[in-house]
């Protein structure tokens, strides 16, 4: 699926981790999930648009392949993380769910991968006859924390499907805001476990992203290599050091309202793209610095 023309300290993890995440990198159609087997009471909106916290999601975990009990256990763990974490408000009609779904095969280099399902519902797909078991533990926690941050993004990117309330089509986000975006929160999601300290994982990452100058960033549309990913993260992490965590909460519901990602992005950050594409430039070129 991918190449690389030569080894680094984090081919493992490159390899069997975030190369994983390219199947995220463009939305995935809408799959049919399996049939289903806490948080606060879900609230309606109006007849027209429904809101959900992501603790009220409904969970279903279908191991349809044999697995480990230590993975078991790993992805209740992940998945208790992501809705504590990431327990915000989305645009998810009533009863939404995520399904977990445990494949027995392989889809290539890709151990895991999320995808829309309908009215801000989402399955979460783990493929244990692939790349999964080759990976470590840390790895897999991080890559189910990375799908659960799509599972956030995708009702706002796709809620035009079944509210008024938010009426444009799916909203094009280029691919470096959705996976960087994914990537970073992610990465703070799992500091909280005690297992991947943040200042650690973010030296690896930028350690790489200084390796690729071959693209620059507004041209990342669809990200198809981990040094890509890796940029993807510094961008966000330097958006964030400038606007802090908030505007970041603040951008996933006007994206949804006005369904265009140059003023969302604008309205949130409180700067343009093109701005902070120039800024980001600046900073890349300066080593991550």
């Amino acid at each position: 699926m991918l190449a690389r023309t030569s080894p680094r300290p984090t081919a493992a993890f490159a390899l069997g981790v975030l190369l994983t995440l390219v199947a995220c990198a463009a939305p995935a159609p809408a799959i049919v999930p399996p049939s289903p087997s806490r948080g606060s009471t879900a609230t309606t909106a109006t007849p027209s648009g429904c809101t959900s916290r992501i603790s009220d999601f409904k969970l279903t975990f279908d191991y349809g392949a044999a697995l480990a009990e230590a993975d078991r256990l790993l992805i209740h763990r992940a998945t208790d993380t992501a809705r504590t974490y990431y327990d915000i408000a989305v645009p998810a009609c009533p009863d939404p769910s995520v399904v977990t779904h445990v494949v027995n095969g392989s889809n290539g280099n890709i151990a895991a991968l999320a995808a829309p399902t309908d009215r801000g519902s989402s399955t979460v797909f783990v493929y244990a006859g692939g790349a999964w078991p080759t990976l470590t533990q840390p790895q897999k926690l991080q890559i189910l924390l990375h799908e659960w941050y799509h599972v956030v993004q995708f009702p706002f990117r796709t809620c035009s499907q079944y509210t008024s309330e938010c009426p444009y089509p799916t909203v094009h986000i280029p691919g470096w805001f959705v996976e960087g975006t994914a990537e970073y929160e992610s990465v703070r999601a799992a500091a909280t476990l005690g297992r991947a300290p943040f200042a650690a994982e973010r030296a690896k990452r930028l350690a790489v992203a200084r390796t690729y100058t071959s693209k620059p960033l507004q041209r990342m549309i669809s990200l198809t290599s981990y040094e890509e990913y890796t940029v993807a993260f510094g961008a966000v992490d330097y958006l964030i050091s400038k606007t802090g965590e908030p505007a970041l909460r603040d951008f996933w519901p006007l994206v949804a309202k006005t369904g265009n990602f140059t003023k969302a992005f604008t309205q949130a950050f409180g700067i343009s793209p093109d701005t902070f594409y120039a800024g980001f430039a600046k900073y890349r070129a300066n080593g991550y610095r």
